[in-house]
């Protein structure tokens, strides 16, 4: 065995993550994209890079755009952010004979790998399309992030039926400041 360095990682500073953390604390921010990420597959970093991006600038993100994003993590996604998710999920207690102070130290581990793999993609995501921020003048964060939603899920092949946009109602709300369900589900409505 290989012994390991007990520092955590040093990640570089970026708004996007920043940004991320902040509208995750948010009420009902991270049940619904949980929910969105357990029923439909759908990755939450790139759904919340299409909100960001909007609110950032300098403007929504274009169909290519969002096809770009999603491409320059499928395959960290697929083969390493998944599969961390899945091990992590299958640290629950009473499913394995180890103590349970031993179980929760492992899925401790692996949530904290995961949490940076997160991270990680995050930041590739932002550097891959050069998005840094602020958001541009006389641009409508709300109407940007909608239309990127809807590219991005016909991208995934989710159908925006009603537990999805129950789902992204309360995320579109909680991630855009002054924006309330009502108007975010109109806006959702309308791109989709």
């Amino acid at each position: 065995m290989v012994p390991m360095a007990d520092d955590p990682v040093t990640w570089p500073a970026h708004p996007f993550w920043d940004w991320s953390l902040a509208v995750y604390a948010r009420p009902g921010v991270a049940a619904a994209l949980l929910r969105l990420q357990d029923e439909q597959g759908l990755d939450v970093n790139l759904l919340l890079f299409c909100i960001w991006a909007a609110a950032a600038g300098p403007g929504g993100l274009r169909r290519d755009e969002v096809a770009a994003a999603r491409a320059a993590v499928a395959s960290w996604r697929s083969s390493l952010l998944l599969p961390l998710r899945a091990l992590r999920r299958a640290c629950a207690p009473g499913r394995h004979a180890l103590p349970a102070a031993r179980l929760l130290q492992v899925r401790q581990a692996l949530q904290r790998a995961e949490l940076d793999a997160e991270h990680a993609a995050q930041l590739h995501i932002a550097a891959s399309l050069g998005r840094t921020g602020p958001a541009a003048p006389g641009s409508d964060p709300l109407t940007g992030a909608a239309a990127a939603l809807r590219y991005l899920l016909a991208l995934e092949s989710v159908e925006p039926g009603p537990a999805v946009m129950d789902a992204l109602v309360p995320v579109l709300a909680g991630c855009l400041p002054g924006v309330d369900q009502a108007t975010a589900g109109k806006a959702l409505r309308a791109a989709v």
